[in-house]
């Protein structure tokens, strides 16, 4: 990949994804293959003024190595710098970005997946008053996507080269909008379109929404504080972010307690390092009591055992079939991708920010008012042109939204 694209991609996601200040620290996570982009970006973070920039390095071939030769009493260990460092990251009001795109995707492939819920487990604990805050508002953050020669072979079927590299490159640039004049200004328009769907939506004040479609007849509660968001989201300081780029969809936290029926999921999701396949829930009273998948079951198993909210809603998101990673027809195997393909629902915790005054609220509060809590957010698609979502209001009427895929608000 060109500099020049690189370049472009690092100011995009600096300014529209952290909208990182003059002065402000920035923190990314990231696997070393990406190196090159990371001093990219660095150079960039300067120029715009940070004052600091730290890399995370974080690979799971470590991670590995942890699970295959440490001995189990050690599992849970989390080291006592992790929660000050992550105070600092708070303390000091830190931009946060982390970067998807694995040098080997099939790594943890055949670990043990009850060692690594335990070890997912322990950290997601010592991390959860740190994301609690960052779901409130306390910092801004976003997730981007940068092509490995590995991913590449993941999302075509061929083997990890450089011109695998190259061809998810020309695939990812207009979804990117890479490919625009101002790819910035290209990502404030898309921002806006999204949030007008957002605000019809929260003038209709929903009751519930009803998705139908090939194994899905799937009716989700909204609560009374549910609020649909999209696109830019806003730090309790004031700062305008955007957490995904790319982003395609508008989303909410419902009511847990008021999920009722059947649905099947329309593309593979990567749970504990294993592509799980052909997965399909049963909920009744807002619990999973049913659930299967093709490939993979041990792992979403597992996920589902992680806590009581595991097996329990915390988001749903409305993405029409115009989405332009919809039109690429790529399985991406990278959820930052693959949700923005596809509306989905998330089982695990929920986002406080999309309650309205959510973040004054305490945790009694919270639960009494349905609010799912959980150490795991994931997502499944639930998307396609074979399925429709009506909205319920509070007086019975049935208003369409998405028809065979396409939003007709």
């Amino acid at each position: 990949m060109t500099e020049q694209i690189l370049r472009n991609y690092a100011r995009v996601v600096l300014t529209t994804g952290v909208n990182l200040q003059k002065g402000q620290n920035l923190v990314v996570r990231s696997e070393p293959i990406h190196w090159k982009f990371l001093n990219i970006l660095a150079e960039e973070a300067y120029k715009m003024g940070a004052r600091f920039v730290r890399m995370e390095a974080d690979h799971m071939g470590l991670l590995k190595a942890r699970l295959d030769c440490s001995s189990e009493e050690y599992l849970d260990y989390v080291p006592a710098y992790h929660k000050r460092t992550l105070d600092t990251y708070l303390d000091e009001g830190w931009a946060r970005l982390a970067i998807d795109g694995k040098e080997n995707p099939h790594l943890l492939k055949d670990v043990d997946k009850k060692l690594l819920g335990r070890v997912s487990k322990a950290g997601s604990l010592a991390s959860k008053d740190f994301m609690e805050q960052v779901m409130a508002g306390k910092l801004a953050w976003c997730v981007i996507g940068v092509p490995t020669p590995g991913w590449a072979a993941e999302v075509f079927g061929c083997e990890p080269t450089p011109e695998a590299e190259q061809r998810l490159w020309d695939l990812l640039i207009p979804i990117l909008r890479l490919d625009k004049a101002d790819p910035v200004k290209e990502w404030k328009d898309h921002a806006d379109r999204l949030v007008t769907r957002g605000n019809w939506l929260n003038n209709k004040h929903f009751k519930e929404v009803h998705f139908r479609g090939p194994g899905t007849d799937l009716r989700i509660s909204l609560a009374k504080r549910s609020h649909w968001e999209a696109a830019n989201a806003k730090t309790t300081a004031g700062v305008t972010f955007m957490a995904n780029i790319p982003t395609e969809e508008i989303f909410t936290t419902p009511d847990w307690r008021g999920v009722e029926g059947t649905v099947r999921c329309t593309k593979p999701v990567t749970i504990m390092g294993t592509q799980v396949d052909g997965m399909s829930f049963v909920f009744k009273n807002g619990n999973v009591v049913e659930f299967d998948a093709k490939v993979g079951k041990e792992a979403l198993e597992q996920h589902l055992k992680m806590d009581e909210g595991a097996a329990r809603l915390g988001e749903v998101a409305l993405v029409g079939v115009d989405s332009p990673i919809h039109r690429a027809g790529k399985v991406f195997s990278s959820i930052l991708f693959d949700e923005n393909a596809s509306c989905h629902i998330a089982l695990g915790s929920g986002y406080i920010n999309t309650w309205l005054d959510g973040e004054t609220m305490s945790e009694s509060e919270k639960a009494a008012e349905g609010f799912n809590d959980s150490l795991v957010h994931t997502d499944f698609m639930i998307g396609s042109e074979e399925v429709s979502v009506d909205g319920i209001t509070h007086n019975g009427e049935k208003i369409g939204i998405i028809k065979n895929g396409d939003f007709v608000i």
